[in-house]
């Protein structure tokens, strides 16, 4: 995926006037921002006909129709996610580090594609079954690294036992998701100063150290 395509231009208009780009990366990059705002449900096909400048009867030579962008916009948003995953997962690092470093490294993807992001996030059930469960299986491989990293932690005592790894990654990626819903890019936090706090909140809380590192957390 290249880097235009993870990075949307400001509005969806500056798509229209990037002559760089294809129709159909367009058409992706401003339907993946026309949706996060509008919705999927929203956002009429003639609206993204007119965002890469064409009829509105093209839109289907470019890319099928609707729900195939939808889909692809689902699919590569959590290609990108993997692809960032599994280059942390190959590092010889000990477990709560690789997990720390997915957490970060899931968040600034996420930002840095908020629109693509946010799309899979919450218009992921206008897609067809065979379609959604596709995606699922897609973003449950992906939840599976990040838990396997859990457990692993949990088994060198380096993060709390007494809650399952199962839902002590659930609370991570509620944590981490939620962060591109108001996610301000002009705002003074960065994406890495951002990270840093989701991550300072989610580790005092999972491995029960003080920031003063004086004792451990109860419960």
């Amino acid at each position: 995926m290249s880097d235009q395509l993870r990075r949307s231009p400001g509005r969806p208009a500056a798509a229209k006037q990037d002559e760089s780009l294809s129709t159909s990366e367009r058409l992706l990059i401003g339907s993946a921002e026309l949706f996060r705002e509008k919705g999927y449900a929203g956002t009429t096909t003639r609206a993204l006909s007119a965002l890469a400048g064409i009829q509105n009867g093209s839109l289907y030579h470019h890319v099928g129709g609707k729900e195939d962008l939808l889909y692809r916009l689902c699919m590569g948003s959590l290609d990108d996610v993997g692809a960032v995953f599994s280059a942390i997962a190959a590092e010889d690092l000990d477990p709560v580090t690789r997990l720390e470093k997915l957490a970060r490294g899931y968040l600034e993807q996420a930002l840095n594609d908020r629109d693509r992001h946010a799309t899979m996030l919450s218009e992921i059930r206008f897609l067809s079954p065979a379609r959604r469960a596709e995606v699922v299986a897609r973003r449950d491989a992906n939840v599976a690294i990040v838990e396997n990293s859990v457990r692993q932690a949990q088994e060198v005592g380096q993060v709390r036992s007494d809650i399952d790894a199962k839902y002590l990654t659930l609370a991570l990626f509620n944590l981490l998701n939620w962060t591109i819903f108001w996610y301000n890019p002009d705002d003074e936090l960065s994406e890495q100063a951002i990270a840093e706090i989701l991550w300072s909140v989610f580790s005092l809380g999972v491995t029960g150290a003080r920031p003063d590192g004086q004792g451990k957390a109860k419960g």
